[in-house]
């Protein structure tokens, strides 16, 4: 079954997003960088790429040769726009490599930091993961030609589907924050999360109090509430109720409480028997 976006989770992300200041801050200097060097000539490819791969840790590891070959690609664009992110990402393999590999996440930030956000999403672990969760078993259109043109595909499903106002930037700020919110959320200090988000997680100022929902246990830890919706907020209450022997019976009912509050808010009553959304594998939590 598909579990569609609400316009107060992406509300909620916004607002999130403009109190991490490192993202907010990062996403503003790539946004000098495109206006300062528009052109594809060799000297932005080199800036761009390492940029890219250094702030949003892309894990390209021949920098200099993804630049190149950057550099190359824009010279001699695909007929189809399509095609465009699938022509970076596959990097020519160096002598001697035998493992071919594709650079998704790269060739999607490059894009749609330096060519267009309105058209280019990222395409990241997490955004992938929650598209995925969002469509639900069955719900994803497959191109195993182009994985990156189904990734586009399946997220425009994704927007259709939630009925909401919001550009691709807002709904992979959203697909960022709550990817990590999950897997935080199920591993607790194991998962591999971005250190400003998991300072964001932990939050429980009043300030935060709107975006996230405080909830007592072995560890006072705080939940994106207004992102993850009423689902994980009974999940948490059951970790903490689990994990905790002397967690108070009064905090458990008070963090269902909130779920049953914010049901209408958030999800349709029926999406509360959704499953969890499988672990993420992430390599990094950086963006």
């Amino acid at each position: 079954m598909a579990i569609p976006i609400a316009q107060a989770q992406i509300d909620a992300a916004n607002r999130l997003h403009v109190r991490c200041a490192q993202w907010s801050s990062t996403d503003r200097a790539f946004e000098r960088l495109a206006t300062g060097s528009p052109g594809w000539d060799r000297e932005s490819c080199i800036l761009k790429s390492a940029v890219i791969n250094d702030l949003y840790s892309t894990r390209v590891f021949a920098i200099w040769r993804m630049a190149e070959h950057l550099t190359h690609v824009m010279a001699n664009r695909p007929a189809d726009e399509h095609d465009l992110a699938e022509a970076i990402a596959s990097l020519p393999n160096a002598e001697g490599d035998a493992v071919e590999r594709r650079h998704w996440s790269f060739a999607s930030k490059v894009l749609h930091f330096f060519v267009d956000g309105d058209r280019y999403p990222i395409c990241d672990s997490f955004c992938r993961i929650m598209v995925a969760y969002h469509l639900g078993l069955g719900g994803r259109v497959p191109d195993a030609g182009n994985p990156y043109r189904a990734f586009m595909a399946n997220l425009e499903r994704v927007r259709e589907l939630s009925n909401i106002d919001a550009s691709l930037r807002d709904l992979d700020r959203y697909m960022w924050l709550v990817g990590q919110y999950r897997d935080w959320l199920k591993k607790g200090d194991e998962a591999i999360t971005n250190g400003e988000l998991r300072g964001l997680f932990e939050d429980a100022t009043v300030e935060v109090g709107r975006d996230t929902v405080p909830c007592p246990g072995k560890r006072r830890q705080s939940l994106c509430g207004a992102l993850a919706g009423p689902r994980s907020l009974a999940r948490r209450a059951e970790l903490n109720e689990g994990r905790s022997p002397g967690h108070p019976p009064a905090a458990h009912q008070r963090c269902l409480g909130l779920a049953a509050r914010s049901q209408a808010l958030y999800l349709q009553p029926d999406l509360l028997a959704q499953t969890e959304c499988s672990s993420l594998h992430a390599s990094s939590a950086t963006r």
